[in-house]
């Protein structure tokens, strides 16, 4: 969601099946699964919940009654549905609270997908009851602008980390395909995880800017020196140092140039400061009258600062044409 467009959509979606060919959890189907999985994700805010939901929308899939619901953030969700808890997220999480159901574990040949996709984000459904309900694959692409970013931030001499809690082998994949170092990608990464990255890069010496854009983000954004919140003012962005409104990544660029561009500014400003009053308060206390009779009126002296107030606002103000630019 912060590499990649967040537009994620369903793929596939398969209900688990025993190991003798019939459903493993009487009752269970395809439709049932998304049924159930796009109901629980119906309070939360995440790109794999609205590709469920769509997904439910699209095949004219009626949702359930969420009767109460919990995230655990980088995990899944919890919830309960017409009387039934229902677990949406990870697999090992899934497995943790749903294995000893009916159901029992399933095995991966027990899920009838249809290859291996590397590029899509499993999403497991169970129940403490039922067991393991099935998997739904949903799918996400890089934003075009991604590889181009992270090139630029390389070349500032930036160290580019990707932090993901999505499997190793997406993570691997999204990162190759951005540029970002194969040393430098970290998967299955919980956001308390994510926050001790960065303070293990901070106990180095190192200033940590950290992106994010959702919830699983925010514990990460707190911790960092800079944290830049893309989309909006949701979770990550009330935990964020910036916000950046236009959900486009290549934004933190601009914001970084912006940042450089005004601490330019305040030393340019500084520097004519001092050169002013290096020049100024000498002349005022009367260094050229005994030589060149030369003094400083209270009159001229107030021009003098008058004229220094505007050249210092005006070297400020190029700043507005330098942000109309990154617009």
């Amino acid at each position: 969601g912060t590499i990649t467009e967040g537009n994620m959509h369903v793929v596939s979606a398969a209900a688990a099946a025993a190991p003798s060919g019939t459903l493993g959890i009487p009752g269970t189907s395809e439709a049932d699964l998304v049924r159930l999985a796009a109901t629980a994700e119906t309070q939360t805010i995440h790109p794999i919940a609205t590709a469920l939901r769509e997904y439910a929308l699209e095949n004219r899939i009626a949702l359930g009654t969420v009767e109460a619901s919990e995230t655990q953030p980088g995990k899944g969700v919890v919830a309960t549905i017409d009387g039934d808890t229902v677990y949406v997220g990870k697999r090992g999480w899934v497995d943790k609270h749903c294995a000893g159901g009916g159901g029992g574990g399933v095995a991966d040949d027990a899920i009838g997908h249809s290859g291996y996709d590397r590029n899509a984000t499993e999403v497991w459904v169970g129940s403490p009851t039922r067991g393991i309900l099935g998997c739904i694959r949903v799918r996400d692409l890089v934003r075009q602008a991604s590889p181009a970013l992270v090139d630029t931030l390389k070349k500032g001499g930036k160290d580019v980390y990707l932090l993901s809690g999505d499997n190793d082998a997406i993570a691997r994949e999204v990162g190759r395909d951005c540029g970002i170092d194969d040393s430098n990608i970290v998967s299955e990464a919980s956001p308390e995880s994510k926050s001790q990255f960065v303070r293990d890069l901070q106990s180095r010496g190192e200033v940590v800017a950290v992106v994010g854009d959702g919830v699983n983000d925010t514990i990460a954004l707190s911790a960092s020196d800079v944290g830049f919140a893309i989309g909006g003012a949701d979770a990550a962005g009330s935990a964020a140092d910036v916000v950046l409104m236009r959900n486009k990544i290549e934004a933190v660029n601009d914001a970084l140039s912006i940042g450089e561009a005004t601490m330019g500014k305040i030393k340019q400003n500084l520097g004519l400061a001092l050169c002013y009053n290096l020049v100024s308060i000498p002349v005022a206390a009367g260094a050229l009258l005994p030589t060149y009779g030369i003094m400083l009126t209270p009159s001229i002296a107030a021009g003098v600062m008058a004229m220094s107030s505007i050249v210092v606002v005006s070297n400020s103000l190029t700043l507005r044409r330098r942000g109309e630019e990154e617009e």
